[in-house]
């Protein structure tokens, strides 16, 4: 069972109690949690939602190892010390906002170490573990203010590695608690981003995941190409849709049996709308992490898409430039530490509404006619001229621009 290692404290550890038998808590307390989400485990099989942990830990695809946080906290003495290695997820994603909260609002941390490596079997942390994990380390006392030190490492040997501080108020008030990926130079070009947007008005962008679930629907794909033709990740290449994925094959859909079975309204109706799609999943060490394209209607979307419909708001085309920028790329790097791209973090990035954007309109066309002729054609010249359009939509100077193309390259 479950409870085959499990002990009695007051036998194990009897120093832990006072005279009276009375549970007084650690003097520090250190993990490695389990990384497991919990919508694979069964309910009420090794949680409890009615436990007093769930309601500080919980949020959209919640793992285990945000339980096992408040409770370090909890059996540790006041003034004591609690150092976990958790999934890097802690440090940004929207799941684990509750749990980053509560611990900025009630205890300091004292220092942040994280193993973004993912790829190389020799760097990573746990060789057998292909996951970026960082160690979390905590007093357990409150204060209004404090500093603590993030170090980002290349490897586990610890020989490498940027090192900046932040300030709690920092992170609450400028990054709503979430811990950037930054060393001092991408600190300045973040800082410079902000600035560079403020009164300006942003775009708000329609994006959802692909409206065709790889395993229900499966059973309405083909090879008929007659049918609709269906959009998968493997497809997705920057500025161009594949013929021959790196995965799996081209298929079609039928859309005549699809209707059938289910009632095509909401995201099942967005076909007919020209799109940009979006590779879902990417690398997290890789140079290009949005990696997207244009696609016209009648096209279905895969669920290993992310897409964003046409809107009288904006220009696909314009936004399409933006979002397959060096600038946006690099930004967007400094705040995702999962292989997922989620539709919160496309919606988030900061696009400036540029109404005189028809030179970025005219590059898209250009390098879109290419690409349709010939896939494999060096579309890099225009893509340098919308680069330097983006650089200067969001006022970066020589040295600014200098750090990202040196991150992106």
């Amino acid at each position: 069972t479950i409870y085959e290692k499990a002990f009695e404290w007051r036998f194990e550890f009897p120093e832990v109690l006072d005279k009276n038998g009375n549970f007084e808590g650690f003097d520090i307390v250190m993990g490695n949690p389990p990384y497991i989400q919990l919508r694979e485990l069964s309910t009420g099989k090794y949680y409890d939602e009615n436990n007093k942990f769930y309601e500080i830990a919980k949020g959209n695809r919640m793992n285990l190892f945000q339980l096992f946080m408040p409770l370090a906290f909890d059996i540790v003495k006041k003034n004591c010390f609690v150092s976990l290695i958790v999934q890097n997820s802690f440090l940004q994603e929207v799941t684990c906002n509750n749990i980053r909260k509560h611990i900025f609002d009630n205890y300091q941390i004292m220092q942040i170490d994280s193993f973004p490596e993912r790829d190389n079997v020799h760097k990573r942390v746990f060789e057998n573990a292909k996951v970026s994990v960082c160690i979390v380390s905590c007093k357990k006392i409150k204060k209004e203010e404090h500093n603590f030190n993030f170090k980002i490492w290349e490897e586990r040997q610890l020989l490498n590695h940027s090192h900046i501080k932040y300030s709690k108020n920092e992170i609450i008030n400028n990054y709503n608690y979430k811990i950037p990926l930054f060393n001092v130079n991408l600190k300045k070009i973040y800082n410079k981003i902000l600035f560079s947007i403020k009164n300006k008005e942003l775009i708000n962008l329609d994006v959802f995941s692909g409206e065709i679930n790889m395993t229900i629907h499966k059973k309405y794909f083909n090879k008929n190409k007659k049918n609709n033709l269906l959009i998968k990740g493997a497809q997705v290449l920057r500025y161009h849709i594949s013929n021959k994925p790196s995965q799996g094959i081209v298929n079609y859909i039928n859309l005549n049996q699809l209707k059938k079975k289910y009632n095509i309204k909401g995201r099942l109706e967005h076909h007919k709308n020209k799109r940009i799609v979006m590779q879902r999943i990417t690398g997290v060490d890789s140079k290009i992490r949005l990696i997207m394209t244009y696609i016209d209607k009648n096209i279905f979307c895969a669920n290993s898409v992310n897409y964003i419909i046409e809107s009288p708001n904006y220009s696909l085309k314009y936004i399409l430039a933006i979002l397959n920028s060096k600038m946006f790329n690099f930004y967007f790097k400094m705040f995702s530490t999962n292989t997922n791209i989620t539709i919160s973090e496309i919606k988030n990035l900061p696009i400036i509404n540029f109404k005189k954007n028809y030179k970025f309109i005219f590059y898209i066309d250009e390098i879109l006619k290419l690409k349709e002729k010939n896939p494999k054609f060096d579309t890099s010249k225009l893509e340098k001229e919308i680069d330097i359009l983006v650089y200067k939509l969001y006022n970066l100077t020589k040295e600014e621009i200098k750090i990202i193309e040196n991150e992106t390259i």
